[in-house]
């Protein structure tokens, strides 16, 4: 085996220093050159008068704008044997277990060895390896190199060229070369056009010029059309002289009138060993008596009456060798002049001689408005003539807003640019008015639509003659959050109108109005049961929850939450647990409903799960992150087991003492209660970073910046066919009935959602009357609402009765639970409590009280629950569990209270006969 050493993380041949001085080329060192039509090209690195060598490893360069490394052959080496150990090109791996650090696109790397045994003999000459390139571009030369980079190479250099010598000593030094495929030659007449009278000789130099090399003698000839006679001076023109160039001229004479063509041709004629060219030019040659003629810029030109115009040039050519000075007169109709200086024309030996000159075009103020012709005519012994359409057009004006079209938020302005513009040189002093007008039907029909104020920078603008004149204009609108003030959202049109001399004109402005609502809100009872996620716009948005689900909610609307002063996150087994409405039984949830407001297809849209825009719940008085909950960190299981897996941190909102004061942040963070908008384990996943089972987000939580966020959608469209009265089906966004129902579109306008806000006690949360503030961000619009959370003792249960084995006959089939359920707290509370009993055959009983009302520091004794038993349970062990369901008043349940003592919430009962 030959010694290897690690490159670029590569085993190639080792190197050392020389005692005999070889050669690595590429091409060996001449240019590489290909036809133009060729599509590859094969490009050999040679070795010779080396010392006898085991490997290589070689990296080449070339740019791949031109050439393009496609393969690598070891066919044909000067190397015994050879196996590849690595190879690379453009960077990407073929063989081997990686490519040289120095590697990049447009780099082929081969690293080869004779693992057989064995050497290339000493002074070898001949290939290495052969690189075939896809060519890519056309050049007249462009380098393949060696790579650089490299150090402790066989050259000494930087270039990447290792050859291995095994126990001898070596040196090696490389040649680069080129690569070619425009090796061709070009030609060019002196003049790309020639004019004589009938019988008048004219010339022209075609100058030919080698391009990438090349090197041949062309032969000349000439063809034309009938009546033109043409020759040429050489009949072969030498670009093997060491300039390259050379030319030729050609010599023409007409026989009669008219528009005839010569064409030269160069053709090589030593070739090989390069590709053969042949190129043509055509020269066309007018045939005429000397003369000029007259052409104008453009074919019509408005101009007011009084005003004047410079805007269309002249343009005189000379030909057959006209040389002299032409002058210009206009005709037209009366009021309408032209003028322009006159222009000397003077030929460049082609016999055609070119000159401009300005026309300037004056329309009397007693002209009325139409559209003339204008002739122009040019003399110099004789003439020529061309016209143009002079439109004259009637005094007016007209105005304009920019922009007209705009999308702006509840309590924003409108902003434009009225411009009154001249036509026809209208002047005088302009009166603006502005009317605001509710496009009929697409406003929200809470909120006054009469109270946008209009108003310009100036309600008077002089108009000059043929100029224009701006003002600023703006509307506002009111954004107050009381609907007897705000301004409803939806599309408005503004009116603007400018009148002068009685003369009115007038632009339009559409704009649409747009915002959202918070409220009201619903308490679920801990007992929301949504049908289907779907349902409850659980699925991406837009979503399509609104009213007709409220039957989901128990109770009507309400703007307070009942919970225990239980630890609720301690009793937690698991967090997990739980439908995705509600995944904490001892929390309770706030259910707030937000609305976008505006018009049919522009108020605001949203857009689903991590989507923007999105209206979400905003707390900037805390850190990005939430503060800090150290009761979290050791509370929240996984899977049930507990452990510092979860945040401990908690995206709060302000939260008030009954007087009004806030609780500090950094008691809350002590003694709690957490109120936090979210459902459950939901209103912790945007804290969480590294969360194995939801990535931070993934449920559209951003940060206690934008957490929680509800997607409402107003932006809909009623009728998207005006034809058929269907919309778009074939693409909905969800499979939701709300999207396209047996095919027909349902307009998507004025869809809420809702937001949930969750309301846990810790270790410490005091009972009490709390208030607290959600707001809500959807862009820079912000909302704020209050609300109310009643943390009461939890109740406990201070009696509990009942048979551990009840005989079916004795008892009549009845299993007898008798309650007393006392209240620890200051404050009436009503209860709901319930027994859930599970036998081990499967039966299932459930027995619950009617709502008990406790006052403060008293009980509820005596109560009596029963189960009612069949035959069939004779023989079956049920295990029960047993459950509060607390409020503040006898409507909403909305606080869960669990029996703290596990020998009387929970237990077992057998039936016998």
């Amino acid at each position: 085996m030959i010694p290897l050493i690690v490159l670029g993380g590569l085993l190639v041949p080792a190197v050392s220093r020389a005692s005999m001085t070889g050669l690595v080329s590429i091409n060996g060192g001449t240019a590489v050159t290909a036809q133009q039509s060729d599509t590859s090209v094969n490009v050999p690195v040679s070795i010779s008068g080396s010392d006898s060598f085991n490997g290589f490893s070689i990296q080449i360069h070339a740019d791949t704008s031109f050439l393009s490394g496609a393969s690598v052959s070891l066919a044909g080496s000067v190397l015994p044997n050879p196996t590849i150990l690595g190879e690379c090109i453009n960077g990407v791996l073929i063989a081997g277990n990686g490519c040289p650090t120095q590697d990049q696109n447009g780099v082929v790397f081969v690293s080869a060895a004779n693992q057989a045994g064995g050497s290339a003999a000493a002074g070898v000459s001949g290939p290495l390896f052969t690189i075939t390139y896809t060519i890519t571009g056309q050049t007249t030369g462009t380098p393949i190199a060696f790579n650089v980079g490299c150090t402790s190479t066989s050259t000494g250099t930087a270039d990447c060229v290792f050859v291995d010598m095994g126990a001898v000593t070596d040196s090696e030094a490389d040649q680069s070369t080129t690569f070619a495929n425009l090796v061709d030659f070009t030609m060019t007449p002196v003049f790309a056009s020639l004019s004589t009278p009938s019988g008048v000789m004219i010339s022209d130099n075609v100058n030919f010029a080698a391009v990438g090399g090349y090197q041949d003698i062309l032969d000349v000839s000439t063809t034309s059309t009938a009546g033109l006679a043409c020759s040429v001076s050489s009949p072969t023109v030498d670009l093997t002289t060491p300039s390259g160039t050379g030319s030729d001229t050609l010599t023409c004479s007409g026989t009669s009138t008219g528009s005839v063509t010569v064409t030269a041709t160069g053709e090589g004629v030593l070739s090989p060993p390069q590709p053969r060219r042949t190129h043509s030019v055509t020269i066309p040659v007018k045939i005429a008596p000397a003369g000029f003629s007259i052409t104008l810029s453009q074919t019509s030109v408005t101009i007011s009456a009084g005003s004047s115009d410079s805007s269309t040039t002249i343009n005189a050519q000379g030909f057959s060798g006209f040389s002299g000075t032409v002058s210009f007169t206009s005709s037209s109709a009366p009021g309408i002049m032209g003028t322009a200086p006159s222009v000397t024309l003077t030929h460049d030996g082609s016999g055609y001689s070119t000159g401009t000159s300005t026309l300037t075009i004056s329309v009397a103020s007693s002209v009325s408005a139409n559209t003339y012709t204008l002739t122009v005519t040019g003399s110099s012994g004789s003439s020529s003539m061309a016209s143009l359409s002079v439109v004259v057009p009637a005094k007016d004006f007209s105005v304009v807003a920019n922009p007209d079209h705009q999308l702006i938020i509840r309590g924003a302005s409108v902003g434009a640019t009225i411009t009154l513009n001249s036509a026809g040189n209208f002047a005088g002093s302009a009166t603006l008015t502005a009317t605001v007008s509710p496009v009929t039907g697409e406003q929200d029909s809470c909120c006054l639509t009469n109270n946008i104020t209009p108003a310009f920078s100036s309600t008077t603008a002089t108009l000059p003659p043929g100029g224009s004149v701006s003002v600023d204009f703006s509307a506002s609108t009111v954004g107050t959050l009381s609907p007897t003030t705000q301004t409803a959202t939806g599309n408005y049109t503004i009116t603007i109108t400018a009148t002068i001399s009685g003369t009115p004109r007038t632009t339009t402005i559409f704009f649409a109005l747009y915002d959202f609502g918070i409220g009201p809100a619903f308490c679920t009872g801990g007992n929301l049961v949504p049908t289907s996620e779907s349902a409850f716009g659980a699925l991406d948005s837009p979503q399509f929850l609104n009213d007709t689900f409220s039957g989901m909610f128990i109770g009507p609307p309400c703007n307070s939450l009942t919970i225990t002063d239980q630890n609720q996150v301690d009793i937690v087994t698991p967090f997990l647990g739980g439908n995705l409405f509600g995944e904490v039984d001892q929390a309770q949830i706030l259910w707030i409903k937000t609305n976008s407001f505006g018009g049919i297809n522009t108020g605001l849209a949203t857009n689903g799960w991590n989507g923007t825009p999105s209206v979400a719940a905003s707390n900037t008085e805390i850190p990005f992150n939430g503060i800090s909950v150290p009761q979290l960190a050791g509370d929240f299981p996984v899977n049930g087991t507990r452990g510092n897996f979860w945040p401990s941190k908690a995206c709060v909102v302000p939260t008030f003492w009954p007087n009004g004061t806030q609780v500090p942040y950094s008691y809350i963070s002590s003694h709690g209660p957490l109120i936090i908008p979210g459902t459950g384990i939901w209103a912790f996943f945007s804290h969480r970073t590294g969360q194995p089972l939801v990535p931070p987000g993934a449920l559209g939580n951003w940060g206690c910046r934008f957490d929680a966020a509800a997607f409402p959608n107003d932006a809909g469209v009623v009728n998207d066919d005006p034809v058929t009265g269907t919309g778009d089906c074939t693409n909905p966004k969800s499979a939701s009935s709300d999207d396209c129902a047996n095919g027909v579109h349902v307009a998507r306008y004025n869809n809420p959602d809702y937001f949930a806000v969750t309301a846990l006690a810790i270790a410490g949360t005091l009972p009490g009357v709390y208030s607290f503030q959600f707001c809500a961000q959807a862009g820079i619009l912000r909302h704020c609402n209050m609300y109310s959370l009643n943390v009461v003792a939890a109740p406990q249960v201070h009696q509990l009765v009942y048979s551990r084995t009840v005989s079916f006959s004795a008892s009549h089939g009845v299993e007898l639970f008798k309650l007393g359920i006392a209240n620890p707290g200051t404050s009436t509370i009503f209860v709901q409590a319930t027994i859930t009993a599970t036998g081990s055959l499967g039966d299932t009983l459930t027995a619950t009280t009617p709502v008990l009302t406790i006052r403060g520091g008293s009980a509820a004794n005596n109560i009596a629950l029963s189960f009612a038993l069949t035959s069939d349970m004779i023989g079956e062990t049920f295990s029960w569990s047993f459950s509060m369901a607390v409020g503040s008043d006898g409507v909403n349940f909305d606080g869960i209270s669990t029996e703290t003592s596990t020998a009387r919430a929970t237990g077992t009962f057998t039936v016998t006969a």
